[in-house]
């Protein structure tokens, strides 16, 4: 007989016992389902009562538990209405939609300007050279402390002197 376990450890099951196993489960499982969901309404159907012990605390039951036991009465909510979209905005013709469009891309393309020419970001042109700038220094440290040649003094003199002129030129 093929066990589940052998089954999971990569041990071939003969003649399809562990597709049987695996029927067996599903159709057990089935069972327990079908028979919570008949039960069910039943349960919900009951009456719920409420008492106060005499700690005072308070209970719920579906079953009266004392004499004092009061039934409760549930309320239940109506759902809620969907809205209609006559009752929101009237329908606009295709014009009017355009048109709104239009007017609703302009106000955000004129704040946007507004906001620019208050706080002007810098260029991509500025961004890029003071990144270049930062780099050729750091690449220029790691040289030195290694130790380095006059060409590559000059070379990284130059470029360094060339990305700060740059940066001084698209930043302002």
């Amino acid at each position: 007989m093929c066990h589940l376990p052998a089954a999971r450890l990569g041990r071939g099951c003969q003649c399809g016992q562990f597709m049987l196993a695996l029927r067996n489960i599903q159709e057990k499982t089935m069972r327990w389902i079908v028979l919570a969901l008949t039960l069910t309404p039943g349960l919900a159907l009951g009456d719920i009562y409420r008492w106060v012990d005499g700690n005072g605390a308070v209970h719920y039951s579906d079953t009266p538990g004392l004499s004092t036991a009061e039934p409760v009465q549930l309320h239940t909510v109506a759902p809620a209405k969907p809205r209609t979209e006559t009752a929101a905005a009237p329908a606009l013709t295709d014009r009017e939609a355009a048109d709104r469009l239009c007017r609703d891309r302009l106000a955000r393309e004129a704040k946007a300007s507004l906001a620019a020419e208050r706080d002007p970001a810098p260029s991509r042109d500025c961004t890029k050279a003071r990144n270049k700038l930062a780099l050729t220094k750091a690449q220029w440290e790691r040289k030195s402390r290694r130790g380095y040649r006059q060409s590559d003094k000059i070379k990284f003199e130059n470029l360094i002197a060339d990305w700060q002129l740059r940066a001084q030129q698209s930043c302002n």
